[in-house]
């Protein structure tokens, strides 16, 4: 939802897929197999390489003599020769980075899934022959990094390296002392909200329906005194065409496998009461919530009001798989209700 709503552009690089057993698992998991699909790219396409300074003693001249270094501790020989040469190597801070994060002592203590565990084993053997973490500086090495034209295909490896370094979790959270760390928290009410919008705004726009997020609407409540705007009413999409409009109410909770709170079908039926449109002879009000499977939408009729509320799921599950595989057919059950009670109108 996040790639769909945001354009993420890190969720369509992952080229493989891993379903993982969420019991028993932790997100170290996740973050492992994304480190295992990142280096496993690295060495597809070939390990970094720079020259880097050797000085070592050799039969033959090799770059340059030391001569301060010869005279000082081979005086008159001249089959042991200081010399001082750039080699071509993989040994260098970013390879070394990574054959850190993919240490057992780091990353592979805290995952707990057998395949996670297993791609990164694979990869640690690997990088362990192309370099030599025993000598990585991490304080250093996180001032020294910085990314241009030839390491900037690493940062996203790096990236993930770090989160299994610095072990962003606190053992004890009630130990004395300073100790510091992160979370990675998401507003799903707010990411659900936007996933819903723009799959409507990309269903309707070609069938003549306007899309309207958060439509302000300072006219409903009205001061009785001074008959001024009291109190705007936000709707957090409102749909019109033509002279017919219907509020729709997005709310992140499980409604396929219990009953609608009061709260909601209050905000709901004011929502379509206030700020909807006849359509059919009746007000209309949407309350769309996320579900996993197909249920068939609520319908409530309010007497006396003339107001009908409908709340109906949207399978996330189905619609990102339609996503990915690039799929013309609509989140059906939403829009055609939606096109359905338009239509009426």
């Amino acid at each position: 939802m996040l790639d769909y709503t945001r354009g993420l552009p890190r969720l369509s690089r992952l080229e493989s897929q891993q379903d993982l057993d969420l019991k028993g698992t932790s997100l170290v998991d996740l973050i492992g197999w994304m480190l295992a699909d990142e280096c496993e790219r690295l060495l597809r396409d070939g390990l970094l390489q720079d020259y880097v300074t050797r000085e070592e003693t050799l039969p033959v001249l090799r770059g340059r003599l030391l001569v301060a270094q010869q005279v000082r501790r081979h005086m008159g020989r001249v089959d042991r020769l200081d010399c001082s040469f750039d080699e071509l190597e993989s040994d260098v801070l970013e390879n070394r980075l990574l054959a850190a994060g993919l240490a057992a002592d780091t990353g592979l203590r805290l995952g707990r899934d057998p395949d996670v565990l297993l791609r990164l084993r694979r990869a640690h053997a690997v990088f362990l022959e192309a370099c030599d973490p025993r000598q990585l500086d991490l304080e250093a090495a996180r001032v020294a990094l910085d990314y241009h034209r030839r390491d900037e295909h690493y940062r996203e490896a790096h990236q993930l390296a770090w989160l299994l370094l610095r072990g962003q979790a606190l053992d004890d959270l009630f130990i004395r002392g300073s100790g510091r760390t992160q979370a990675f928290l998401i507003d799903m009410n707010r990411l659900f909200e936007d996933f819903v919008t723009r799959l409507l705004e990309e269903e309707l726009a070609l069938r003549g329906v306007s899309v309207h997020r958060q439509a302000r609407d300072h006219n409903l409540v009205l001061d009785g005194s001074t008959g001024r705007g009291y109190s705007a009413i936000i709707p957090d999409v409102l749909l019109e065409t033509g002279k017919t409009s219907i509020p729709l109410d997005i709310k992140y909770k499980l409604y396929d496998k219990r009953k609608l709170e009061s709260g909601d079908i209050y905000q709901t039926f004011f929502y379509a009461y206030a700020g909807g449109s006849e359509s059919g002879g009746a007000r209309n009000g949407l309350l769309v919530y996320p579900s996993t499977q197909h249920v068939e939408p609520h319908h409530l009729v309010v007497r006396n009001a003339n107001v009908h509320l409908w709340a109906i799921g949207l399978d996330v599950v189905k619609e990102l798989a339609r996503m990915r595989n690039g799929s013309a057919s609509g989140c059906a059950p939403l829009i055609a209700l939606v096109l359905e009670l338009l239509k009426s109108g």
